[in-house]
Order: structure tokens, then sequence, then C-alpha cells
């Protein structure tokens, strides 16, 4: 029934139904049989455990339990009543013992909408939308170091975060890392500073952040991105000046882009690359707008385009654009409806020619297949070693080569430990090479074999792990190597067993020889070189079978 407190639950006889019981109309979220009795869960009081004869056995009271807010509950072998908490995991009644919560170190809601990985750190918001429709799922901001988990919510942080929802996208300030700014579909811009969360609408962005006509309450802001010089960019939808950006001193400022930028428009998400261009997804098929500030500040209009299908004119598979990113080379990828595309000359789409897009993919019996042309491409992050892992809307998870030629690796729900064939974003650890992977589902980690590397080798170079014990079959990591190092294993009698490049900054041995063979017991050394063998290093690695 809508009417709160006004539902109703029923048993059958075998004859004939008849509400279960009159005085409980509470919306019910789970009805359980355990231990020979009924489990009714209601989220607003709790549980209660009724006998074969319909009296109370037992009820988490929500009201002096802890704060509990459950789901459903159910015994366990040996007679402990557990619940699963809407906020803190599961929890458990041990009777006169009291009750103990097992809360999993991790984002409280399953649905992590985009991440971000910056400075050591994986940042990630909760509730955003794919399809520009507000689902009001309260902001969430959490943020893993590597070990641990801090999790901001309304719960921690009144009134910003318990009024402001549909959180899409984190902008990490590069002069200070931990503050930061997140957009808000429906609730504007918010910023944590100094540990503090504070929210931006009208009133306080010298007017520039504006909500619909008729709804001037909610503010759509999806884009947020810093530039090179500290100043961040916001794309506040519905808003005829929607491009708005705040300097590093507080200052807000919107531009005019005439009817490239109206009130009917659906601002998405802002990438700036290394040329300090501004690319933002025009949602709902509208395809991108391409920008570049001026010394002076303006957006002149022969420093703005909008991108489309058409020839000439961007060339985009289609005009429905998930995301956008650059890759090491300097090229812009773009995830759209109908797989991928590459703007090789960025630096031309706003003045030069020859600049339309290229769709990557494969060449197999003389014929072209483009890359996921049949995919909903949803995200894109690259590696180490400049290849693309990119997320679908419902294939899962893909590894291609740095052009797109290669289809490397496919990770789905029925080949590996992916949990949701529903990718919303990738992250990945620029040191270790971890991939983080977030679905509709939760987040799961991959540890990746490419990392972020340098033109010289690192002061130290070592094999993980090391030694390596019986059992242990995974990849034995070579870290700290210069940008595409070739790498040599020998004996120590010098009999060379395996060789490779590194992917990046780092290379990969799965332990076995040439001949497939597992290595003998024993000490290794690893050679790595520079292509012409002006820089070398040599580690050691053992192997205990």
């Amino acid at each position: 029934n809508p009417v709160f407190q006004t539902d109703t639950s029923y048993v059958f006889n075998g004859v004939s139904w008849a509400e279960r019981d009159p005085n409980f109309h509470w919306t019910t979220t789970s009805l359980n049989g355990s231990n020979d009795n009924l489990i009714v869960t209601a989220p607003f009081i709790g549980s209660v455990v009724y006998n074969e004869t319909g009296g109370t056995v037992v009820s988490f009271d929500v009201s002096n339990s802890l704060g509990i807010n459950l789901n459903e509950a159910m015994y366990d072998e040996i007679g402990n009543l557990w619940g699963a908490d809407l906020k803190r995991g599961a929890s458990c009644n041990y009777g006169p013992f009291g009750f103990q919560f097992f809360t999993p170190d991790g984002p409280y809601q399953k649905k992590t909408f985009s991440m971000l990985f910056n400075n050591g750190s994986l940042w990630t918001v909760a509730g955003g939308t794919l399809y520009y429709e507000s689902t009001y799922n309260l902001g969430q901001v959490s943020r893993y170091n590597g070990q641990n988990w801090n999790n901001r919510t309304a719960d921690t942080d009144q009134p910003v975060l318990g009024n402001s929802w549909d959180y899409m996208y984190a902008a990490i300030d590069p002069l200070n890392p931990n503050h930061a700014y997140f957009s808000s579909w429906g609730r504007g811009l918010v910023e944590l500073k100094d540990g503090a969360f504070y929210r931006y609408n009208s009133t306080n962005s010298n007017g520039t952040i504006k909500g619909l006509a008729a709804d001037t309450a909610s503010k759509y802001v999806a884009g947020v991105a810093f530039d090179s010089k500290g100043k961040l960019w916001i794309s506040n939808a519905f808003n005829a000046q929607g491009i708005i950006s705040r300097s590093q001193d507080g200052t807000f400022t919107a531009y005019d882009f005439g009817t490239m930028v109206t009130a009917s428009r659906y601002l998405g998400a802002i990438t700036v690359n290394s040329l300090n261009q501004k690319w933002v997804i025009l949602g709902r098929g509208q395809g991108i707008l391409v920008f570049e500030e001026a010394a002076n500040g303006t957006v002149p209009f022969a420093n703005r385009k909008v991108l489309s299908t058409s020839a000439g004119n961007g060339a985009l598979p289609d005009n429905e654009v998930r995301c956008i990113v650059e890759d090491k080379d300097g090229t812009m990828w773009v995830g759209t409806d109908k797989g991928v595309c590459i703007f090789y000359s960025p630096d031309a789409v706003l003045g030069g020619t020859g600049w339309d897009a290229q769709k990557p993919g494969l060449v197999e019996g003389g014929f072209f297949y483009p890359l996921l042309e049949n995919e909903k491409v949803t995200c894109i992050a690259v590696d180490g070693a400049n290849r693309k892992w990119i997320g679908t809307e419902k294939g899962g998870l893909f590894l291609v080569s740095a052009d797109g030629s290669k289809q490397l690796k496919i990770f789905n729900t029925d080949n590996s430990l992916l949990i949701s064939n529903s990718i919303l974003s990738v992250a990945i650890d620029p040191t270790s090479g971890e991939v983080f992977v977030a679905t509709d589902e939760g987040i799961v980690s991959y540890r990746g074999d490419a990392t972020e590397a340098e033109d010289a080798f690192a002061e130290k170079v070592y094999a993980f792990p090391n030694p390596v014990r019986p059992g242990y079959r995974g990849p034995i990591a070579i870290k700290g190597l210069l940008r595409d190092a070739d790498v040599k294993i020998t004996d120590m009698a010098g009999r060379l067993v395996y060789q490779t490049k590194a992917n990046g900054g780092q290379a990969t041995w799965d332990g076995n020889g040439f001949d497939g063979e597992r290595a003998k017991s024993g000490v290794y050394l690893v050679f790595a070189t520079n292509e012409d063998g002006s820089q070398t290093k040599v580690t050691k690695v053992m192997i205990v079978n």
C-alpha cells in the first residue's frame, strides 16, 4: 500500500487466506522460515520472530538496538539470529551476549558510479546515473589508501551529504591531494576542504550554478575536472551558460556558448587533456563539445566546436557518448553506444583538417572488425603500457592493445571473478598496476601486469613475490623497470630461461621456461636493459618447488 504503515501480510491455512497479524502493518522486506519459526523483517522496526502458534519469540527492536536497520534475518545452525543491515553489514544477536557487527571494509553502497586514482588514493562516488535520470541516492564519498577505506556519508556529514544525491564524478586539486570537488546530479557542486563538505548553488556561486526554470531548487552538475593551471571546470546541465570555471581564489565564471550550450542540454562529464582542451559529453545523444580557453580567459568562437557523427565534423560512431580519455600518446579515446573511436590529432580539432575520429579494430581473414562496435562502452582506463581497459554496459570488461588492434583479455561473470557484466568505472593504481573495476554489484580488483614507467630505471629493481614458495602459480612481477625494457632471465650458469619486454614499468614471468615446464628450484638472475643497452639493471629471484 502506498500509504505509510498500512501494509498487510497474509497466511494460507490450506483452504483460505487470512490476514496474518491485524496489528502488524509495517512495510515488510522479507519473510523467512528458519528454525521452525517465521522471521518477518521490516526496516522501520527490525525483525520479529514468530513461533508456530503465532507468538513472538524474539525481535530486533530498531529503536533500542544500536541503530539497526534490517532488510532480512535468519538463524544459523547453532541458533544465532543474523541480520542483513542496510548500513552496517551483518549483525548477529548472540542472545544474552548482545550484538556484534561484521562490516566489510569497503564503500557502504554497492553501486559505485565512478572512481579516480590520485596520489596513492582511490576515490569513489556512489549514486550517479548513466542515463541522466535522478535516482535520489544520497551522496557518498569513499577513499581507499591501499589498506583501509574511509567512508563519508549522510550519517557522518550532515547536512551536505544528507541533502545532496546522485554523485557523478570527482576532481582532485592538483595543488592539494586532500582538496576535492564532486558533482551532484540534482544538488549542484560539493567541495571537500579541510575535512569538511560545502555545497554550492546559485546563491554562493555568484549566480552561475542554476537549475531548471521549472525547478530552480535542483542543480544538475555532472562534469568536474581541473586543468593544468589548477582551475576547476564544471558542466551544469539545463543552464544556458552551463560551462563554468572556478579559479583557485574561489571566483566563479560562466561562459556563453550561444546555441552550443542551451537550457535544454544534458551536459555530462568533462575531460581536460594535455593541450588544456576541454572535452565535454553532451548527454542524451548530442555528441561532444570541445573548447579551449584563450590567454585572456575567454573562449572565442574559433576555440569551440560540437562534434557529431557527420564526416568532417568528428565522424563519431554514435552521438551517444559515454566516456572520453586521453592516452599516453596524446590521442583521445571516445566510448559510445556503438563502440570506440580515436581522435589521433586533437590539436587539429579546433582549426585543422583531416582530424575526424578513426575506428580501431581487428583485421582477420582480410576483413576489418571495428572494436566493440556492438557494445555500449561505459568507461575506458589507460594502464602503464598504454593499453586500454574498456568497460561495457552488459558485456563485461575488455583489455586491448595500445592501438586497439588486438583484444588481449575478456573478463565476464562466466570466465572470471567479475561479479557483474555491467561495468560503471575502471581506475588503475599506476604504481602497482592494480585494476579496480566498479560494477552495479560492487567493486573488484585485478592484479594487472603494467605499471607507470619512467625513462630510467628505478633506484631499486626487484622481483615480487620473492622467494616464490611451493604451490604459488601466479605471475612473478619484475618492478621498477624503465619504459619497454628488455628482460632476460637466466639460471646461475647463464642459460637463458625466459625473455620478455616490460609493460610500462613492469614485466611478468609465469615461472616456466620456454618449454612450458616449471623452472627448477634455485636462484635466477634477471637482466633488464633499454633498447641500446646503455642502461642496465640486474636482480635475483629464488624459486622453491
